[in-house]
């Protein structure tokens, strides 16, 4: 099976199955890492570990939400012009990175 590894932390972070060309790019997408972090490994493991090399769905997801600085600006933001971006883009990280 094709997995997804970040390349900084020799953790996987990523499978996908059928693997295709997107493949990466949603790895991109789900993680917040940077494609060129990012490479293609061919391994055959079984779900325990799978799950003993990947990277949590609590770390794919501080990733994502961004910094603290970044979520503040949305926050007062949302405030100011009574909108919700900050709000939507929480649960938009929580529907594409589900909890385990």
């Amino acid at each position: 099976m094709k997995y997804i590894k970040q390349k900084s932390t020799n953790k996987v972070i990523y499978r996908e199955e059928p693997f295709s060309d997107e493949t990466l790019n949603n790895a991109v997408k789900r993680s917040g890492i940077s494609k060129s972090d990012l490479e293609v490994v061919e391994v055959d493991w079984d779900e325990a570990t799978w799950n003993n090399n990947s990277v949590s769905y609590q770390e794919q997801r501080c990733k994502a939400y961004g910094s603290i600085n970044d979520q503040l600006d949305m926050q007062y933001h949302d405030l100011v012009n009574d909108t919700t971006v900050w709000k939507d883009h929480v649960a938009q990280v929580k529907k594409d990175i589900p909890k385990s």
